[in-house]
């Protein structure tokens, strides 16, 4: 029977904290800031400090109609860990204020979801073979000590190589923290992905999630236009004449499996599918025929997405979706 995988609060930590890093991409789960090891914390999404009957109220609104998961829930697993900035900055900022909100839940949910991978990867660093010990030695080690820093410099290049004969995908996720729609895009890179990668960050000065930041935004724009139509039709289904969807409330999954980069026309190419669902206040018609009334409309569906950007021109963005409306529950 395996070891259960729990937090402790001891050095024993080491290799989960490593773990949790590499499932959130090196970023902190809270304002998805870069990270490095030494520079990480290993947060309680639902906190260690609440009350019980704090707790029982909070896990009573995160597992609504789930009572066997809710009963189920233990605090210091990885499905309730997550890496944060060190020296509890986002820690404040998270805050009890911010547990009843939408993107607290969210969170809270993601930590869930990469769970199993967080488990995998702590039980491959305890195998004891030769190769794993030296593996977590290698990722944990603090490059801001002068002698280690050398040592990794001397022998980067050969690293580097190492590195560029394996063939695996690199995962990204690309949330923007200010955007209370809680849209997500998962960037999934092979080898000439990961070059096109390197060449928007050389080219624009900025990581990948900032320098795609404003091409995303116009996907999602293009995308919750498609959905509000898809609002409006289902109203005009029911009977109403003329609907005209307000603003749109809901979420946007994307998923993206092909970034190229177009030397001869300076041009980038990402592609990949999407799932969105929402719904909208609608106005329409009056029954008299006069007049407008509302009523409350909603959608789902899927698709593919075709962006081109350039660099130098966020503004020279084209973004392209095939929306197929999905039907039922």
């Amino acid at each position: 029977m395996s070891e259960e995988i729990r937090y402790t609060g001891t050095s024993k930590d080491k290799i989960l904290r490593l773990a949790l890093l590499e499932a959130w991409g090196y970023t902190c789960y809270w304002c998805d800031e870069p990270l490095d090891y030494n520079d990480t914390e290993i947060d309680h999404v639902v906190p260690r400090s609440l009350k019980p009957d704090e707790l029982d109220e909070m896990l009573d609104d995160l597992f609504r109609g789930k009572p066997r998961e809710r009963a189920m829930f233990q605090i210091d697993a990885p499905s309730n860990l997550a890496p944060i900035c060190a020296g509890s900055r986002c820690n404040r900022e998270k805050g009890k204020r911010m547990f009843s909100s939408g993107r607290f839940e969210v969170k809270f949910m993601k930590a869930r979801e990469k769970a199993p991978a967080v488990e995998k990867s702590v039980r491959s660093f305890r195998s004891r073979t030769p190769l794993s010990g030296a593996l977590v030695a290698v990722l944990t080690a603090d490059l801001d000590d002068e002698k280690t820093s050398e040592l990794f410099k001397q022998h980067a290049a050969s690293l580097d190589a190492r590195v560029r004969r394996l063939d695996y995908v690199m995962q990204y996720e690309l949330i923007d923290p200010f955007d209370e729609q809680f849209d997500e895009l998962t960037l999934r890179l092979d080898e000439q992905g990961r070059r096109t990668v390197t060449t928007i960050e050389e080219l624009s000065g900025f990581g990948i999630d900032q320098a795609l930041q404003p091409r995303i935004s116009r996907l999602k724009g293009t995308i919750r236009s498609e959905l509000a139509r898809a609002i409006e039709q289902s109203v005009e289904n029911r009977g109403y004449m003329r609907p005209e969807a307000g603003s749109v409330g809901g979420s946007i999954r994307m998923r993206a499996n092909r970034l190229r980069y177009y030397r001869a026309a300076e041009q980038f190419q990402l592609t990949g599918v999407f799932r969105a669902e929402g719904s909208a206040v609608v106005w329409v018609l009056g029954n008299d025929g006069t007049g407008m009334d509302e009523v409350q409309g909603d959608a789902r569906g899927v698709g593919r997405f075709d962006v081109m950007f350039s660099i130098d021109d966020e503004t020279d963005t084209a973004a392209y979706v095939n929306w197929r409306a999905l039907t039922g529950r």
